[in-house]
């Protein structure tokens, strides 16, 4: 079966931490490199965002994800209950796909959509940067009846939603969230159709966000892999959007992937405290409101090894293909410091190829990357790809979104491997 890599944004340098490799360059001019949820969906929704502009604000756009190496996008689609009516959700869901997809159609040909892998594959040897599609929490398919909302499933599966998170931080039908009463609520008897579904559909199910008995009850229930996709470790940041080890294990089990936030809340205990008592006067606020909002604050510094410590972690539970890392387009804005000073950090944070990389490259980790494997029919199988050399992330140059050298088939030195493996998303 054909692979999707989904890179790590800091593969490790066995050389000098000031400057990759040439074998480390060539891998990564030779992967295809996703990340897996982006928050500027809203923005270019509701706030006319040129995603294909260089902006100072926000975490991404086009030139710096071609700078920093970046093939394919999930855009989130995302809806946010504190300032969209009940009834609407399902309607605005709507809308926030087509916002990506008109974005996509008027950023043609330097932009495409994409539904599987081979054309992600196929826009990657092209230099085309794909748009795909993540649909974030389960309310989105609210208002309706049961057989009403798996409509609207069917619906968002047509549309090209290729991974669903069950909840966001408000519980639905489907089961409890994290972040509310229905912490203690795990997978409902709809929920349980909405877990078949999904398989018959292909959409990948999301655990980030759910409850703890909503974890236990979908990982035992689901027939195919699942992903974690925003998460990282509980035992480092005690937060209920973070993963316990046993979790962690389970996943590896399951042949999923478990994928790090790189949202300094969810990598230290301490500043996820600090920020708690700003969330009530955020909940209504934009994603750059928030941005600017938080970075008046004074908060306690996190510095970027803390995501390397998260990625030890996973490696020590559960093997060296598991740890991924994420630094998308967040609406919490605190990252560790060197995603901030672009003269420290080329492109957007899910793919830096400066300063920012080269420190985490020290800590040498193993290249481990991870595969989604993508079939017409039946649910996307997220599988790993171990890479023999280890590999720092490096930019693309900035005039073309083409990388030389690339193939079509497997880089040289990797294996396959059915541990869980790395993604790259965020909050």
């Amino acid at each position: 079966m054909k692979r999707l890599v989904l890179a790590l944004p800091l593969l490790a340098c066995a050389h000098s931490p000031e400057s990759p490799c040439p074998a480390d360059l060539e891998l990564h001019r030779r992967a295809v490199v996703v990340d897996t949820h982006s928050d500027v969906t809203q923005a270019i929704t509701y706030e006319g965002y040129d995603f294909a502009q260089r902006h100072d604000f926000l975490h991404e756009d086009l030139p710096r994800a071609r700078e920093g190496g970046l093939d394919a996008e999930f855009f989130s689609i995302w809806i946010n209950p504190e300032t969209i009516k009940a009834e609407s959700w399902y309607a605005e869901s709507l809308h926030q796909v087509d916002a990506v997809q008109a974005m996509a159609r008027k950023n043609a040909p330097a932009v495409a959509l994409a539904r599987t892998a081979a054309e992600v594959r196929a826009n990657a040897g092209r230099g085309v940067f794909s748009v795909l599609l993540g649909l974030e929490g389960g309310h989105s398919l609210l208002p309706g009846t049961e057989e009403e909302q798996i409509e609207h499933l069917r619906r968002f599966g047509q549309l090209g939603v290729r991974y669903m998170t069950l909840t966001w931080s408000i519980s639905n039908p489907i089961g409890g969230s994290s972040s509310d009463a229905g912490e203690r609520v795990g997978l409902t008897p709809f929920g349980r159709r909405v877990l078949e579904e999904m398989d018959r559909l292909g959409i990948v199910v999301d655990l980030s966000h759910g409850s703890d008995p909503l974890f236990w009850d979908a990982i035992r229930a689901v027939k195919k892999p699942v992903i974690a996709s925003h998460s990282s470790v509980r035992a480092l940041a005690n937060v209920p959007r973070n993963m316990t080890d046993s979790m962690i294990k389970a996943v590896g089990a399951n042949g999923g992937a478990v994928c790090v936030n790189f949202f300094s809340g969810f990598l230290d205990q301490a500043h996820y405290q600090a920020i708690l008592q700003y969330l009530p006067q955020m909940k209504t606020m934009t994603v750059d409101q928030s941005q600017r909002f938080l970075r008046g604050k004074s908060l306690p510094p996190v510095s970027l090894a803390r995501i390397a410590d998260h990625i030890d972690h996973i490696v020590k539970v559960a093997g060296p293909t598991t740890p991924a890392s994420a630094a998308t387009s967040t609406a919490f804005p605190p990252f560790p410091p060197a995603w901030k000073t672009r003269r420290n950090c080329r492109g957007s944070p899910p793919s830096c190829g400066g300063a920012a990389t080269r420190r985490i490259s020290s800590r040498r980790f193993s290249a481990a990357t991870c595969c989604v494997c993508w079939r017409r029919t039946s649910a996307v199988r997220p599988r790993c790809l171990t890479r023999a050399p280890s590999a720092a992330r490096a930019a693309r140059s900035p005039t073309s979104g083409r990388r030389s050298g690339r193939g079509s088939g497997r880089p040289r030195g990797a294996t396959r491997r059915t541990a869980p493996g790395p993604c790259a998303p965020a909050l």
